[in-house]
């Protein structure tokens, strides 16, 4: 048992290291702040940055773990949010929603790894079992971004 849950952790852990250089490039190189300066002088509309945000979120849920995110992502689109007028409890919610799938978004999706590891099971078995799952989230966060209402309800 000790076995196990030490290989588990290691892979777990090389998986982290791994996002966190990934997170310290981006970091390093100012993309983020390119990324929203960008964003801002794309587009006025809130549905337009909401679905580029989300297509960044998943992607970037894929590589790194959710805190890593989160801490590279907030400072730098805080501007954006305010400048759209979107809602930052909707933003936070939204954001929390969209990296818990990316986490689970192959080909590094850090939770099928733990996931496949835990059961004893191939990568690619747990894969094609979810790909059903992350389709209805995607589905779910592109009605979020329409009818925000749902997410935050006053």
């Amino acid at each position: 048992m000790l076995k196990d849950t030490a290989e588990s952790m290691a892979m777990i852990m090389i998986l982290l290291a791994t996002a966190s250089i990934f997170g310290y490039i981006i970091a390093s190189q100012q993309v983020a702040q390119n990324l929203s300066a960008a964003l801002i002088g794309f587009s006025d509309n809130k549905f337009v940055i909401m679905s580029i945000i989300l297509i960044g979120l998943l992607i970037i849920g894929t590589f790194l773990d959710n805190v890593a995110s989160i801490i590279l992502i907030v400072p730098t689109l805080i501007d954006v949010i305010h400048q759209a007028g979107i809602d930052p409890i909707y933003f936070g919610t939204f954001m929390v929603i969209a990296l818990a799938v990316g986490n689970v978004t192959p080909p590094v999706g850090l939770n099928l790894f733990v996931a496949a590891n835990i059961a004893k099971v191939l990568f690619e078995a747990i894969t094609v079992q979810v790909i059903t799952f992350i389709l209805v989230f995607v589905i779910l966060l592109i009605l979020f971004i329409f009818i925000p209402q749902i997410i935050v309800i006053f």
